[in-house]
């Protein structure tokens, strides 16, 4: 996934996996890529079609999606003992959109009519701003064989907005601070490398929000440079 967030969500839960046992084989929904490469390793990978633009209706968009859901995503459920699934930390919601919250669903969905266990990891659940939405997001909750959220309030949310009481939710630190430090081994590497100097100190990035960085339609624009300034300032 171009998403540097989410490629670390990925990494991290495969890095967990060959911790607890070697032998786990993960297949990856792979955007852009036909392998996922990590920590020397070529795992498979699957791609969903491309995104055909807005060229074509919603409609369409979402057929074809099923279509591979309903094929390839199909095939290797079968095959598999459990679908995990962290929805890139935050799009099980419809904040991103009509595609994005069908397309989140329809893996989960497939998952539970197959009867593939489905771990939804730690994760966020929610917004949503529609009674439909809600009652899908619920019955798709209700079905999983495990559930996590990556927030300490995450479980009264899932009450609160979905209205489940689950005994057995879990919650989880966001799975990206078990990911293993790598040093890259590029020249874009190198260049970040040289900012830092003769300095021996630690070198730190900075993930920053793209949603909040970069802004969207229907929010409140005022807070986004809010979130820029403070960001801007703690890092000079």
């Amino acid at each position: 996934n171009p998403n540097r967030g989410v490629q670390a969500l990925v990494y991290s839960v495969i890095d967990s996996l060959a911790q607890a046992d070697p032998s786990i084989a993960p297949v990856c929904q792979a955007f852009g890529e036909k392998s996922v490469h990590q920590a020397g390793r070529e795992l498979e990978g699957w791609q969903p079609p491309p995104s055909p633009g807005n060229r074509v209706t919603l409609k369409r968009r979402i057929k074809d999606f099923a279509d591979r859901v309903n094929g390839d995503a199909s095939r290797r459920f079968a095959h598999a003992d459990a679908v995990l699934d962290i929805s890139g930390g935050d799009a099980f919601a419809t904040i991103y959109g009509d595609i994005s919250f069908e397309t989140q669903c329809m893996h989960k969905e497939r998952a539970i009519q197959m009867g593939v266990p489905l771990v939804l990891l730690p994760q966020t659940f929610g917004p949503y701003d529609n009674d439909a939405a809600r009652a899908r997001a619920r019955a798709i909750v209700e079905g999983a064989t495990s559930v996590a959220t990556r927030e300490a309030h995450g479980a009264a949310e899932l009450v609160e907005v979905l209205g489940i009481e689950r005994s057995d939710v879990q919650t989880v630190p966001d799975v990206a601070f078990g990911l293993t430090p790598r040093e890259p081994a590029d020249a874009e590497w190198d260049r970040l490398k040289s900012w830092a100097g003769d300095g021996d100190g630690p070198i730190l990035g900075l993930n920053v929000s793209g949603l909040l960085w970069f802004g969207k339609d229907g929010f409140d624009r005022s807070k986004f440079e809010a979130y820029r300034t403070t960001t801007l300032a703690t890092v000079r």
